[in-house]
This record gives C-alpha cells, sequence and structure tokens, in this order.
C-alpha cells in the first residue's frame, strides 16, 4: 500500500511534466492541421454553423458570423507567421491567446451538436474548433514566454493584454455594424418608404451573407398580413440570395 501511495504522485507527475512537454514544444503537424488546414475546410464546407440554406432552419451561429469571420481568419494568418518565423513574438502573443479563447468558447458551443452528429462525418467538423483552440492556447504561451525572454515581463504582459483586447474589439465593431446595416434594412422594409428601403438594401447587400437573420424572421413571424410578410421575404432573398421562410412553419 505504501509503495502504492508513493507511485502515485509520481505518475501524476510525469503525466504533468508529459503534458507541458507537450504543450511546450513544437508540434507544427498538428497547428497547421488545426490551426489552418481544418479550420479553412470548416469554413469551405460550412454544415449549417456560420452559413447555410435556410431550409435547415438558422445556422447556428449567423447571429456572429461577422465577428468569427473578422478575428479568426487573421488569427490563422498571425498563427502562420508566427509558425514560419518565430518573431515578434511581443505582437503576436496576445492575439494569438485571445484566438485560442475564441476557439475554445466556439467548440463549446457546437459540442452538443457535434457529439449528435458525430455518426455523421460531418458533425467530427465540429470537433475542430477545440484542436483549434489547443494550437493557439500552445503557441500563445510558446510567443509569451519567447517575448519575456527578450523583454520585461511586465511590458510583454502589457503588450499582450491590448493586442489581445484590440484583436476582439475589431471583430466586435464588425459585428455591431453588420447588426446596424441588417436593422437599418428591415425596418425601411417595415416603412413601406422605398427609397429609404432601397438605401438600406445596397448598405447592406454586400455583406448580405452575414446578416443575422434572427430579426427579420421574428418580424415576418409577427406579421399577419401576407402582404408585408411577401415583402420581407423579397427583401431578405435580395439582400442575401436565399429565402427567409423555407425551414419555417406558418
Amino acid at each position: 500500500m505504501e509503495a502504492v501511495a508513493i507511485e502515485a504522485p509520481k505518475r501524476q507527475a510525469a503525466r504533468r511534466a508529459a503534458l507541458s512537454r507537450w504543450m511546450s514544444g513544437r508540434r507544427p503537424t498538428f497547428d497547421i492541421l488545426f490551426g489552418i488546414a481544418l479550420p479553412l475546410v470548416c469554413f469551405v464546407a460550412d454544415p449549417g454553423i456560420l452559413r447555410g440554406d435556410m431550409a435547415l432552419g438558422p445556422p447556428m451561429l449567423r447571429s456572429v458570423a461577422a465577428g468569427i469571420y473578422v478575428f479568426i481568419v487573421p488569427a490563422m494568418l498571425l498563427l502562420a507567421i508566427w509558425l514560419a518565423f518565430r518573431r515578434g513574438a511581443i505582437l503576436l502573443a496576445g492575439p494569438l491567446l485571445a484566438g485560442g479563447v475564441v476557439a475554445l468558447g466556439i467548440g463549446v458551443v457546437l459540442l452538443p451538436m457535434s457529439l449528435l452528429m458525430s455518426l455523421a462525418l460531418i458533425g467530427l467538423l465540429g470537433l475542430v474548433p477545440l484542436g483549434t483552440a489547443l494550437a493557439f492556447f500552445r503557441n500563445g504561451l510558446a510567443a509569451l514566454r519567447a517575448a519575456r525572454a527578450t523583454a520585461a515581463p511586465v511590458l510583454v504582459g502589457v503588450v499582450a493584454t491590448v493586442l489581445a483586447f484590440a484583436a476582439l474589439g475589431l471583430p466586435v465593431l464588425a459585428q455591431v455594424s453588420i447588426n446596424e446595416r441588417t436593422r437599418a434594412a428591415l425596418d425601411a422594409a417595415l416603412s413601406k418608404d422605398a427609397s429609404r428601403e432601397a438605401r438600406a438594401v445596397a448598405r447592406l447587400k454586400s455583406f448580405g451573407w452575414l446578416a443575422p437573420v434572427d430579426e427579420f424572421v421574428s418580424a415576418w413571424e409577427a406579421s399577419i398580413d401576407p402582404v408585408e410578410r411577401a415583402h420581407l421575404e423579397r427583401v431578405w432573398r435580395e439582400v442575401t440570395g436565399d429565402s427567409l421562410t423555407a425551414g419555417l412553419v406558418d
């Protein structure tokens, strides 16, 4: 019993050491696969997460799609730069760690659906963000350690924090802008002012594929006027190219 009690802490220490080595060591294949390649596959083969046919119901994360695209695509470029050159650690640590936080959040939201759909291979794509989070955290921490080796830890901490919040703030501003344009298009459609509607649609149309659908759907469901419903459907199709009501039950 005494031997078992002594061995257990040793095994735990060994596991912690192995995990530490794995987290701190270079794993370019894993990082490229989960940090860059598979996220790109997910964007291309999007199974109704950020965009998709309304016949299958509104995409799960359509309401924050603009922010996700604006954040993740530059984050993947920064990860590629870090993996290729291992320079600019003090500038890259914060955004890379922020990338880990965002990917982890997406992974947690998608986890229940991914587990339910795991028998269908496409459901496994929902697990990719968890691997992406690990790749970003690993490299963010590596950049943080490299920066602390050449600069004062306090300076590194301040710069990393500021740049992490900046990296998170820009996507938020992008999402707010898309939400405002979508709301303006909906208000204009309900106002029955043709010139106002034309201006609002023109402002949104270039970003229509990112427009959140929730408010349009709510307005359509709240309306009892068939003409108004048809008009909302037409405006949404003009903006996005998709049907508003394909997946809705009247």
